[in-house]
């Protein structure tokens, strides 16, 4: 027995051992990087607790190679001593954007006042410009790292809780939920695309009233920028560009040749930009009259620009949209559940509600439509303005291909559209939940153009749903259980309201399968006049 409990427990430990290890991985490699960080920012934190100090300006320049540097000197007078510095700020390593180092130059003029800030046990020390304390938000990225590793290797060697009587399991797939997380996760994407391409957008709108001036290319070449992933290196190319130019009589440089920063695959096609640029040398830019220093080669901003600010439009639209239905369907249930037990057995009327609402289920088929098409348009407008001669078979086969699905798409979402005009039934239960064996009475009327159904069916039916299944989806995918009909009418004064009379047979309880629940529902079909056909489930509770 005791060769026995060793053998386990040593069969058990080098999972737990493995598993660790990798656990340890996040846990380490989230502490080092959180101490890198925290370090850093402590050292900012610090500076600016320095003494602040007037100073002078004795001299600037700029480093014109990327990354462009704002290289400066200034004195200072600390506890009557005379001392002086070029340090500009804490961990200053210039900036691949000449408009930031001409700001600085514009702003420190020599001969100008500033003031400085000094470290008083070391005043030989200081600085110009303090760091923005909003960077020490980057401490937090770490923190998820090091929770689930250390969370992870908590749960992996805690003692086994010790045994009490089994609990039913709690259902945490709330369909509201999920459906409440999915839209938000769609609002917030919504948010961050439109932070990133509206500003493009209006900046790009406004450039185009931007004036003329003359400029002078002092180097042009193709800057390669290579990212690595799951899946290897991708290598993108950009124009690298420095000109300089003259606004109301005072000169100016940048290194921004379009309203945004981008880059491709197209390595030709950077080249190309760039010899033209190195070949002209002399050419025109286009000045921000408000920011002299803001000057552009190029006001043109991409057409994918505009299209993935609607599209964001879209994500915020229907994202805000889905957490609003969720959030009040959320509270229908809460107060109908909430009814429910204080009713206790009590049985009374009930309107019931299908099992999906035809509004609902155009809303959920339109969200993939307009994603999938406006994702489709964008990549078509990408690739249409980076096409070659060789690339227009592509570009057909792209449009045949995906096109096909997203027409489908709009399809089905006309096929739903056009459901949201059919008339909407309303149908009551005169006692519920229902018992078997006994008398019921199910009454219907019909909100909209009722005229146009000519003929009404409805029958009571059983499914079957796995346990794990969020919501009913299509029940009618699979065959039923059991079903009865109630009633089968064609007179057009009965089909516009009435009421009927039913008994459920006392033996049609069926006995679910494994892991799968029992699903009663009131079903309805409808024929329309054009034709046409309406059919929605309505699900019920049945008791003994």
């Amino acid at each position: 027995m005791l060769e026995t409990n060793i053998q386990s427990n040593s069969q058990s430990i080098f999972p737990k051992l493995f598993t660790s290890l990798l656990f340890l991985a996040f846990l380490v490699g989230g502490s080092f990087l959180e101490y890198k960080i925290a370090n850093d920012f402590s050292a900012t934190l610090a500076t600016h607790f320095w003494t602040a100090t007037d100073c002078m300006i004795e001299t600037t320049a700029i480093d014109e190679k990327p990354p462009y540097k704002f290289n400066v000197t200034y004195s200072y007078t600390f506890n009557g001593q005379n001392y002086s510095s070029d340090v500009l700020s804490n961990n200053y390593n210039g900036s691949a954007d000449y408009y930031d180092v001409q700001t600085l130059f514009d702003h420190y003029t020599p001969g100008s006042a500033a003031t400085c800030r000094v470290d008083p046990r070391v005043p030989s020390r200081a600085i110009l410009r303090t760091r923005s304390l909003w960077t020490g938000l980057v401490i937090l990225f770490p923190l998820i790292f090091i929770l689930i590793g250390g969370g992870l290797v908590y749960l992996t060697w805690r003692p086994a809780p010790p045994q009490t009587q089994p609990r039913p399991p709690v259902n945490l797939k709330h369909p509201m939920l999920a459906a409440g997380i999915f839209c938000a996760l769609f609002f917030t994407i919504g948010v961050a695309i439109q932070a990133f391409f509206i500003p493009t957008v209006l900046r790009g709108r406004a450039a185009q009233s931007w004036p003329a001036e003359p400029c002078v290319i002092s180097h042009a070449r193709v800057a390669t920028h290579t990212s690595s992933g799951s899946h290897g290196s991708h290598t993108t190319y950009s124009v690298e560009v420095l000109y300089h130019y003259h606004h109301d009589g005072k000169r100016y440089g940048s290194s921004r040749y379009a309203i945004s920063n981008s880059s491709s695959g197209d390595y030709n096609s950077a080249s190309q930009q760039a010899d033209n640029l190195r070949r002209q040398r002399n050419t025109e830019c286009y000045v921000n009259p408000l920011d002299p220093a803001d000057a552009v080669l190029s006001r043109d901003y991409a057409t994918s620009a505009a299209v993935m600010a609607v599209t964001s439009a879209i994500f915020m639209l229907f994202g805000a949209g889905g957490m609003i239905f969720t959030h009040r369907q959320a509270k229908n249930d809460h107060l109908a559940k909430l009814e429910e037990h204080l009713a206790g057995n009590a049985r009374t009327a009930k309107v019931l509600k299908p099992a999906t609402s035809i509004r609902l289920k155009f809303i959920i088929g339109l969200i993939p439509t307009l994603i999938w098409n406006g994702f489709v348009t964008l990549l078509a407008c990408i690739i249409y303005s980076r096409r070659g001669a060789q690339q227009t078979q592509i570009i057909i086969l792209f449009l045949i291909v995906f096109g096909a699905v997203g027409l489908f798409l709009v399809g089905t979402t006309l096929r739903n559209a056009r459901q949201l005009f059919y008339p909407t039934p309303h149908l009551t239960l005169a006692t519920h939940p229902l018992r078997l064996g006994e008398a019921s009475e199910i009454r219907w009327d019909w909100l909209g153009p009722n005229n146009r159904i000519t003929r009404l069916k409805l029958a009571v039916t059983v499914y079957t749903l796995p346990n794990n299944q969020i919501g009913y989806g299509n029940l009618r995918t699979q065959p039923p259980l059991w079903q009865q009909e109630i009633l089968d009418i064609t007179h057009p004064t009965d089909i516009q309201s009435g009421r009927h009379t039913f008994i459920i047979p006392p033996d049609a309880m069926p006995s679910p399968e494994n892991n799968s629940r029992i699903v009663w529902t009131i079903l309805l079909d409808a024929d329309l006049s054009q034709p046409a056909q309406l059919k929605q489930e309505f699900p019920i509770n049945i008791t003994a």
